[in-house]
């Protein structure tokens, strides 16, 4: 399984579309999305095209915190403000 992992996005548009098409080029099967997404819209259109998405939120994502949990494989307040965090992906720890 190819897994695609971003960070940072804060809600552009731009940088989501660039993600996306680049995703798909190289065949990704999920996306972990590693904090500051912003918007759950976005997390919506990553959980659309890739089918599989989990989300571990940065400081950026407390307002939209439960609609992401909701969308989201796994809680994603799981990670804030820890040094490190550990969760299963199909069986596999990462």
């Amino acid at each position: 399984m190819k897994i695609g992992v971003l960070s940072d996005t804060h809600g552009y548009a731009g940088v989501m579309e660039w993600a996306i098409e680049t995703f798909r080029r190289h065949d990704v099967e999920a996306v972990i999305h590693c904090g500051d997404i912003h918007r759950a819209s976005h997390a919506e259109l990553l959980l659309e095209e890739f089918g599989r998405l989990l989300i571990a939120a940065g400081n950026c994502d407390y307002y939209a915190r439960d609609k992401l949990a909701q969308l989201a494989e796994c809680d994603p307040r799981m990670t804030y403000g820890e040094d490190f965090a550990a969760t299963q992906f199909d069986g596999v720890w990462i």
